[in-house]
């Protein structure tokens, strides 16, 4: 039985860190450097930006979406 290495028409997947070490031309485009070098793709953004706030106290995220 042949199995797919990805759905048809999906995009690959983009690693949501790179190191420091990764050429300059080699980042792609939305990546944003760290503190310490590494590259977090905007994906891994997003990501980590959502469970941030979902971490906050009801009446933080409440008064924060007024914004």
């Amino acid at each position: 039985m042949q199995r797919l290495s990805a759905l048809p028409g999906a995009k690959p997947k983009r690693p949501w860190t790179l190191p420091a070490s990764t050429p300059p031309e080699k980042i792609p485009e939305g990546y944003q450097q760290l503190e310490d070098g590494s590259w977090l793709s905007p994906e891994a953004y997003q990501s980590i930006l959502r469970q941030s706030q979902r971490s906050l106290p009801w009446d933080i995220r409440k008064f924060s979406n007024y914004e």
